[in-house]
């Protein structure tokens, strides 16, 4: 019987195979005990995450307390305060700005006045425009300041800023805002009736009496009113066929003035406008430059007090 080949193993048959690890092991790997000095992969993913969550807590504390530092308001101190007021006060009496204090006393009667007062002869609308919007940058310089003063304000002196606030912001108005004039207003009247220009001059002061400002508001009340009173007077015009040619007929509106009760009511009513919104004007003009020897007194009282 002939010997029997062995067939020599192929080079798959020779490997010997590599068998997986056990499950157990890996099973170990993770539940592994820290007494060995190894970490398990899920506690540490929890560490890693907690030390994330700290360095993002100490950011965002570090970045709150240097904000507290860089952008919380400076405080001023009375000196500053001071300088800041006498800077504008200057400027409103003189054109100058200078923080030397303010010499003299306050008296009507030396009829102290702006340096640009209202449309001085000899500057131009621009001219005025800038001085008035300086002063406004000024005063509110200084506001700011005394709003941050490093010591106690006392209540009265609050009470004399935000009052010459107020009739700052008033007199400014008065000054810059055009109003409708009677020639505007008739033209307006003639040309596209009764209703057109009421509702003109309604809008033309609308935003002036709507305002905070209880000063502007009463001027744009008394501005209002004018408008309609002129209104009122043009019906009579109308009436009694002074509107000629497209125009008002001179001598007849003159008539009118001496023997219509009604215009004439109408044209006393006018004048007290008028003068109401002239002394309503003086008023804060005598306020503001008042307020600028009683306010800078009042500062020093502060400084002596905190000097105490």
């Amino acid at each position: 019987m002939p010997a029997r080949q062995t067939q020599p193993l192929t080079t798959v048959q020779a490997q010997t195979p590599t068998s997986p690890a056990p499950a157990q092991s890996q099973t170990e790997v993770d539940y592994l005990s820290t007494d060995y000095g190894r970490i398990a992969p899920q506690k540490r993913k929890k560490n890693k995450l907690k030390k994330l969550i700290i360095l993002a807590a100490i950011v965002i504390l570090g970045g709150g307390i240097a904000a507290f530092v860089f952008l919380r308001p400076k405080s001023y101190t009375p000196a500053e305060i001071i300088s800041a007021f006498n800077t504008y006060s200057n400027y409103l009496l003189s054109g100058e700005k200078s923080d030397r204090p303010l010499e003299g006393e306050w008296e009507p009667l030396n009829e102290f006045t702006f340096y640009q007062l209202d449309l001085v002869r000899g500057n131009s609308q621009e001219d005025v425009t800038a001085y008035y919007n300086e002063l406004k940058t000024l005063f509110g310089d200084f506001a700011q300041k005394y709003h941050s003063a490093d010591t106690d304000t006392p209540e009265d002196l609050d009470g004399m800023v935000e009052n010459y606030q107020t009739n700052l912001d008033f007199y400014y108005t008065y000054v810059l805002t055009e109003s409708v004039s009677e020639e505007a207003l008739s033209e307006k009247y003639f040309a596209e009736g009764v209703s057109s220009a009421v509702t003109y001059a309604e809008q033309f002061y609308k935003d002036l009496k709507n305002s905070e400002n209880e000063y502007t508001k009463q001027y744009g009340e008394l501005q209002a009113e004018l408008s309609t009173l002129w209104i009122n007077v043009f019906n009579e015009y109308q009436n009694n066929d002074c509107f000629r040619d497209g125009a008002l007929d001179e001598d007849c509106t003159t008539v009118q003035y001496f023997t219509n009760t009604q215009v004439q009511s109408y044209n006393k009513r006018i004048r007290e406008a008028k003068d109401t919104i002239e002394d309503l004007q003086d008023s804060a003009r005598v306020d503001l430059l008042s307020g600028c020897w009683s306010i800078s007194e009042k500062l020093t009282g502060l400084t002596e007090s905190q000097d105490e």
